[in-house]
């Protein structure tokens, strides 16, 4: 097993490139389609709704077609930002740290902007504040009394 960096080279610019610009593509396609959706929920056709099971059944459609398109708008923000650092020579080097990263990794995640070292850091850092914020959220329900005296 061969654990040593395969560097990006700018050699692999047009592959890279090409990716990129394919993954943008699919991102806008997917944007497209869940704005069509998302128009459609908004605008009913004027039909009688059978039951709340039907309607409940399209509000839970639409906060996943939100949800959906809320992640592409997001990858779609990382893929325009890995073309610009193309575009600059700054691509294939970590953002945080400056290091060379992994081609696999690119490869893997075209638009990654860190290492996996420091890609791994900052989600760890993210979740010891999710777990703050949590046990501070609950620790402020007991202290209301909101927990039924459980502290």
């Amino acid at each position: 097993m061969n654990d040593a960096i395969q560097q990006y080279t700018d050699d692999q610019a047009p592959r890279m490139r090409g990716l990129l610009l394919q993954l943008e593509t699919q991102m806008l396609g997917l944007l497209r389609s869940s704005g069509s959706t998302g128009a459609a929920l908004e605008n009913p056709v004027a039909e009688s709704v059978h039951d709340f099971k039907e309607i409940a059944g399209e509000e839970a459609q639409a906060v996943v077609d939100s949800a959906h398109a809320a992640h592409a708008m997001h990858e779609l923000r990382a893929l325009r930002a890995a073309l610009r650092r193309l575009d600059v020579h700054g691509y294939g080097l970590c953002g945080q740290c400056g290091d060379a990263i992994d081609m696999r990794r690119l490869e893997a995640l075209p638009a990654t902007a860190m290492c996996a070292g420091c890609q791994t850091a900052v989600e760890h850092e993210q979740a010891v504040l999710v777990r703050q914020r949590g046990a501070a959220a609950l620790n402020g329900i007991a202290d209301a009394g909101g927990l039924g005296g459980v502290s």
